[in-house]
């Protein structure tokens, strides 16, 4: 028997699954928390004053992020959906990092600053396909739970 277990017509998921679920979906809502936090430390306002606490909130934002899209990933048994989403995640994620380590140096005409540019605009094409994609899985696995 797969993940779901069919009982008059209709698909609900077995109690295994659903303590699962619950428990990946709960991650997510908490994951706010921490990232609340790192983009607190992160402001521009305090990071002049504390640079040091700057970083720790990147860090800290970057974390968050591993941990936002690799949960999505494991909801990809649910709806693949989730398995886009993550993936997109994960893409900004890396494509941040990348941006970073290429505009660390201080001319602004190399040809690192161009492909940062690139990486930044596809980065918020994929948050953006991501987000969508998580919103729209998360709204038809809410009709099926009904």
């Amino acid at each position: 028997m797969n993940d779901r277990e069919t009982t008059g017509g209709g698909s609900r998921l077995n109690r295994e699954t659903t303590a699962s679920l619950v428990w990946r979906l709960d991650a997510l809502l908490w994951l706010v928390v921490p990232g609340t936090i790192a983009g607190f430390l992160s402001d521009e306002a305090l990071s002049t004053h504390w640079p040091d606490l700057a970083s720790l909130g990147e860090i800290l934002g970057i974390l968050c992020s591993v941990v936002y899209g690799l949960l999505l990933l494991s909801l990809a048994k649910v709806n693949g959906g989730y398995r886009a989403a993550g993936a997109c995640t994960l893409f900004v994620v890396a494509a941040g990092v990348i941006v970073q380590v290429l505009t660390g140096s201080g001319d602004p005409h190399n040809v690192e600053r161009s492909i940062a540019l690139i990486l930044t605009f596809l980065s918020g094409v994929a948050a953006l396909v991501g987000e969508i994609l998580g919103i729209l899985c998360s709204v038809v696995y809410g009709l099926l739970l009904l």
